[in-house]
């Protein structure tokens, strides 16, 4: 009877350890998955950020470029309005007067 209690320990213990070692393996394979799909994702948003990164940067130069001809726009739209003339500014006058007050 001891024998045979003895053997169904052995048994009982080789398949938890065997069950372990399955489950050890389960978990690491899906670890291995998760960390490439995770690598994936920061490689997709580093890409992604880089892409907003430029646009914005684009955009920032577009309107930077643009700021003079706002500026006239807005001041002949306030000399128009507090003066009740229309004046036509144009680029050059502007440059000039940027550049005289440096």
């Amino acid at each position: 009877m001891d024998g045979i209690i003895k053997k169904i320990n052995d048994d009982m213990n080789k398949e938890k350890e065997n069950a372990n070692n399955e489950i050890n393996k389960a978990i690491n394979e899906n670890k291995e998955i998760l960390e490439k799909k995770i690598s994936a994702l920061d490689d997709d948003l580093e890409k992604k950020r880089n892409a907003v990164q430029k646009d914005f940067d684009n955009s920032k130069t577009l309107t930077e470029k643009k700021i003079p001809e706002i500026i006239i726009s807005l001041s002949d739209q306030i000399f128009e309005k507090i003066l009740g003339e229309k004046k036509k500014s144009n680029l050059s006058e502007f440059k000039k007067f940027t550049e005289s007050s440096k």
